[in-house]
């Protein structure tokens, strides 16, 4: 029989409880561990986010959130504020991965035709 804890009644908050509780996925999906920030506020990850670009979200109640980004060349950054256009280019990579393609222009049509005007 599962027992039932109710969190306020204790005096510590025990973070091993969480998976079994379903607050949060079990060890196997994702991992948590304290850290020390050192006295110059760094924290290390560790080599599996070695050089790469992350994100740190502060949230208000002190929460500090990290998520790996990708930066994006700010010549396509318009695609994705264009919620329009990017919907387009996915629509587009859906239907050439399903095999729908548009119909190509004759380009032999099109090439004698202009020789034809000389």
């Amino acid at each position: 029989m599962a027992r039932t804890v109710d969190l306020r009644d204790l005096p510590y908050f025990p973070i091993a409880l969480l998976p079994d509780m379903g607050i949060i996925p079990d060890e196997e999906e994702s991992a948590m561990t304290t850290k020390t920030v050192d006295a110059r506020g760094r924290l290390t990850l560790g080599p599996r986010y070695a050089n790469r670009l992350v994100i740190v979200r502060e949230h208000e109640d002190g929460a500090v959130e990290i998520i790996p980004a990708e930066a994006v060349p700010a010549r396509e950054a318009w695609l994705y504020e264009n919620a329009k256009a990017l919907e387009a280019v996915w629509a587009g990579i859906e239907g050439a991965r399903a095999g729908r393609f548009a119909e190509a222009p004759d380009l032999k049509a099109g090439l004698d035709d202009a020789e034809g005007d000389r």
